[in-house]
Formats: C-alpha cells, sequence, structure tokens
C-alpha cells in the first residue's frame, strides 16, 4: 500500500467515525422530541413559540427566518459549490 492510499484509508476512516460519534456528542441531530435541530449541543430554533405567543411581530418572525434559515442554507450551498468547484475532482478520487 502506496502512502496515498494510507491517507486516503485514513481519512475515509475519520470520516466515518465523524458520521458515527455526531450525534452522540450533539454535533448535529435532529431531536424528534423537542422538535428542532441540536447543531453543537445548542438549540437552534426558529423562534416560532415566541410569535405564537405574541412576543414578537411578524417582522422580527421574517428576520429570523431570513437569518436562521436562508442564510445559513444559501451559505452552505455557496460552500459546497466552491468546494466542488475547486477540489471536486481530487474529493471523488478519495471516495
Amino acid at each position: 500500500m502506496t502512502p496515498f492510499q494510507r491517507r486516503r484509508v485514513l481519512v475515509q476512516g475519520s470520516f466515518f467515525i465523524l458520521f458515527v460519534v455526531a450525534p452522540i456528542f450533539d454535533l448535529l441531530r435532529f431531536d424528534l422530541t423537542q422538535g428542532h435541530l441540536i447543531v453543537f449541543g445548542q438549540p437552534w430554533t426558529l423562534g416560532l413559540d415566541d410569535y405564537l405567543a405574541g412576543r414578537i411581530d411578524a417582522q422580527q418572525m421574517a428576520l429570523n427566518v431570513l437569518l436562521r434559515v436562508i442564510v445559513p442554507v444559501l451559505a452552505l450551498a455557496a460552500t459546497v459549490l466552491g468546494i466542488a468547484w475547486r477540489w471536486g475532482r481530487l474529493y471523488c478520487g478519495w471516495l
């Protein structure tokens, strides 16, 4: 086995271990009983409860959705596309 192949197997194994332990350490999981996402151990909600209780208005709720859903999704999509554009062939070769 060449050094390149050893590194490849090490990277594959590391990502598999990360995939297995991510829910255990609350890195990223969706809690069905609480009904929201948990990212790095912190609850990630949209603030719908505050809106339904009347503590915030529709404008604040729209800002919550924009900042907590739309902006992160667009940023993640841009990051994935940038990585795929720059290192896509390298990554696909390592799978």
